[in-house]
């Protein structure tokens, strides 16, 4: 697996991959599609649809006391005019946050679609795709059928087995280096 360093949280595939396991493992959730739900809630978190603005996917909101409007302290919120696969990866996302920062008391973080993104959102999409496509899965599920079909077929199977829109599981199969 490669290595990828950032600057701002100078964090690596492989410790991902780790962090990633370690919940996997915990939560006892290793089947596929993940039930990244179920992982929220193991972890507190009460997970809330919204219509928001198209831009904006979702947030996460981590206090010591309950959140206003709310009857928990851990919050993810997701934007209900997304499609399923979105929503899951949002989820993935913002847990990424949480875990990538070790479980702060107080955390506060959105993600939208206006604008790049600066190391830290990369660094939680990396966290959701390694969550939502584990690579032992991901290269087990591509072995069995890379011989057999077209690259964009491939791409269309990966995504459909594991939850994800194409386009998150090309990314990772690219990151893979399987395509």
């Amino acid at each position: 697996m490669a290595e990828t360093k950032t600057a701002v949280m100078d964090i690596t595939d492989a410790e991902i991959a780790e962090k990633v396991d370690k919940i996997l493992n915990e939560t006892y959730l290793l089947s596929t599609p993940v039930e990244v739900v179920n992982i929220a809630n193991f972890y507190g978190f009460t997970v809330y649809e919204m219509n928001m603005d198209s831009d904006v996917s979702g947030l996460i909101i981590v206090d010591d006391k309950d959140i206003e409007g709310f009857d928990t302290n851990k919050l993810i919120v997701i934007n209900k005019k997304h499609p399923a696969t979105r929503q899951r990866f949002t989820i993935a996302h913002e847990l990424g946050h949480y875990f990538l920062e070790n479980k702060p008391k107080k955390c506060f973080s959105h993600r939208d679609d206006a604008g790049r993104y600066d190391k830290k959102e990369r660094d939680a999409n990396r966290f959701a795709s390694a969550l939502l496509m584990p690579e032992d899965s991901v290269r087990r599920e591509f072995a069995e059928i890379s011989s057999s079909y077209t690259t964009s077929a491939l791409i269309n199977i990966i995504a459909s087995k594991f939850n994800v829109s194409s386009s998150a599981a090309e990314i990772r199969l690219k990151n893979l280096k399987l395509i």
